[in-house]
């Protein structure tokens, strides 16, 4: 198993979703909250995944590194090329994928709010969860989900970034879909560390579930209390690309 990493005072939190399920709103709403930070969507993670688990030389850093800036939704992410090769020079050759994870991290939670007493990371891929573990094991898990029909019709309205066709036009395989992302989901219930959130409950009551989910990470509620306030003042949906939203 993996060694644990952690950012250097910061908590991680994985946020945890499908598609269409009220992800954007909920990180927009807790962007808000001085003591966090919350980057947008990208596959960050895949990206560290995939690097070999042996001791990496500088070339495998290049190469990530050349992947993460090609990455489209990763552009915004602002990530420190220079002063994360720097760090890897530092450990030399006993930097393996969990060093430049933890140069990695670093560095966006220094980008996003270096006030930050937890940086929530969205991700989105469920999938992950084993490996999210191994290499967190510290970490706290938030699930955001919705009513899977609501899900359906949502993504059947949408666009695809990248393939700019419906997200879905098969209730039965969305049906399914659905369903195996929340059985992915048990690996993680019955967890102190995991917190679900349900997007229509958000809707209706936003101040007593981002309090919730204060207490879930240890961190004041006071920013919530009396309600969430109106407007995006912290400018998380403009860092947003115009394809992804």
């Amino acid at each position: 198993m993996a060694a644990a990493i952690s950012t250097s005072h910061q908590k991680i939190a994985i946020l945890l979703y499908d598609d269409r399920s009220g992800s954007t709103l909920f990180a927009s709403l807790l962007a808000k909250h001085p003591k966090v930070a919350v980057t947008i969507e990208g596959e960050l993670f895949a990206h560290i995944f995939s690097l070999p688990a042996k001791a990496l030389c500088e070339d495998d850093v290049r190469a990530a590194l050349d992947a993460i800036s090609n990455d489209v939704k990763l552009r915004n992410w602002r990530i420190d090329r220079n002063k994360v090769i720097e760090g890897f020079r530092r450990l030399s050759s006993s930097c393996r994928r969990k060093d430049f994870a933890k140069l990695l991290l670093e560095d966006v939670v220094n980008g996003l709010n270096p006030n930050a007493a937890v940086c929530v990371f969205k991700h989105g891929n469920i999938n992950y969860v084993n490996r999210y573990k191994a290499l967190f094991p510290e970490a706290h898990f938030l699930h955001i989900y919705r009513d899977g029909r609501a899900v359906y019709a949502s993504k059947k309205r949408a666009r695809h970034s990248v393939r700019n066709k419906p997200m879905a036009n098969n209730p039965i395989q969305a049906a399914r879909a659905w369903a195996d992302l929340m059985r992915e989901v048990e690996l993680l219930r019955g967890s102190e560390r995991f917190l679900e959130i349900q997007y229509e409950a958000l809707l209706h009551d936003p101040e007593r579930k981002l309090r919730k989910v204060c207490k879930f990470l240890g961190i004041d509620e006071e920013p919530f209390v009396g309600g969430v306030g109106a407007g995006d003042k912290t400018g998380y949906l403009e860092e947003i690309p115009e394809e992804q939203k």
